[in-house]
């Protein structure tokens, strides 16, 4: 659905946007908000699908236990069996609640808040995020890319911490440490406890590589993410040669690990230490606005990002640039979509029963991820 709007309005400003909202929730029964969520669900008016056979029909509806009966094969089923929802114990009308909130955040929202405002355990609202997070990876859209590229890495995870106080060294001492250090090859270590957590926490750094095809006109469309150690040249390789057609046009920064581009591709570069832009008008300023919208994410709502689920975050905010234009009930469709295509969860069945993943996800995991389920 394309959004109408006026000169100089935002669009989501326009009305069009606020077609399905809270108030569309407000006061409807559960067996009302039942199916409000099989028509989200299967979007085939009175008919369902079974997840057992798959025959598609006005199956017998039994009103007392929420459920349908299959006219095929006698299976009972629900509009959650089979999916990441699969043995939800939530209420429909909280779970329809629950999903447009998550939706209507432009920059994500906090677990934590959500289940304040609905009154819902803050671990079942973090585990249902992580699930979401979970179906945007695997249903990622991978297809190869051609045309104009854009590439950038940015640093998250392992942010550095304030010192309790400041220590002020006498320069004369410092030109000494420095002289020491150049003598003997040896690097000078602060004593001071908070730094040694800072170095510690260093550890923990992660570079979120973002590949993104710009369309002039229209902004940003794919965008992949993929979390490495540091920038270096044979991460690099391993996604564009996956992902980027020969002869493509690829636009990036002046790091030293892109400079093989130029063989294969098209390759523009912009130096940031001198330009936003290059004289030509290459730039890389949708992948940069991609790190604009994750890093408040990190600030106003997750306050920080463990290396383990960093890529999980990303695929998340991977998902809002890709719906950022859409309307409430669009977003919601796509997230019914998604938790129709993706069955029950890997990850986080079970997780606070012990059943975690505890386990980062590399761009070679990525790849393997995405052969096993065939796109």
């Amino acid at each position: 659905m394309s959004i109408k709007k006026k000169q100089g309005q935002h669009f989501l400003q326009s009305s069009a946007v606020r077609r399905f909202s809270r108030k569309d929730l407000m006061g409807i029964s559960e067996e009302q908000a039942f199916w409000k969520f099989c028509e989200f669900r299967w979007e085939m008016g009175d008919k369902q699908a079974c997840p057992d056979c798959g025959e598609i029909n006005n199956h017998y509806f039994k009103r007392q236990r929420m459920q349908f009966t299959c006219r095929g094969c006698y299976r009972q089923f629900s509009p959650t069996s089979g999916t990441i929802l699969h043995k939800r114990k939530l209420k429909y009308h909280l779970i329809l609640d629950l999903i447009l909130t998550f939706v209507t955040a432009q920059k994500g929202i906090a677990a934590l808040h959500v289940a304040n405002n609905l009154g819902i355990n803050p671990k079942t609202v973090s585990v249902l995020f992580g699930k979401f997070r979970e179906m945007f990876i695997y249903q990622a859209d991978v297809s190869f890319m051609s045309g104009n590229i854009e590439i950038d890495g940015g640093w998250f995870c392992g942010m550095k911490r304030n010192p309790a106080r400041k220590i002020e060294v006498d320069p004369k001492v410092k030109a000494r440490i420095i002289e020491e250090n150049l003598k003997t090859g040896k690097t000078f270590v602060p004593k001071h406890k908070t730094s040694m957590k800072t170095i510690r926490n260093r550890k923990k750094k992660r570079l979120v590589f973002v590949i993104r095809k710009t369309v002039k006109g229209k902004g940003a469309g794919q965008t992949l993410t993929f979390v490495a150690r540091s920038e270096s040249e044979p991460e690099v390789k391993k996604i564009v040669s996956r992902l980027v057609a020969r002869g493509s046009t690829i636009q990036t920064d002046e790091a030293p690990c892109y400079g093989w581009l130029s063989a294969f591709y098209d390759h523009k570069t912009v130096v940031h230490s001198k330009e936003y832009v290059s004289a030509e008008g290459y730039n890389e300023n949708q992948a940069e606005s991609f790190f604009s919208r994750m890093r408040r994410n990190v600030v106003g709502v997750t306050h920080g990002m463990r290396p383990t689920y960093c890529t999980d975050y990303s695929y998340e905010m991977v998902w809002r640039e890709e719906v950022r234009r859409k309307t409430n009930k669009e977003k919601m469709q796509d997230i019914f979509t998604k938790i129709g295509k993706h069955g029950t969860s890997v990850w986080w069945r079970g997780y606070w029963q012990g059943h975690k993943r505890g386990c980062e996800l590399t761009i070679d995991d990525l790849f393997g991820i995405w052969d096993a389920v065939g796109i």
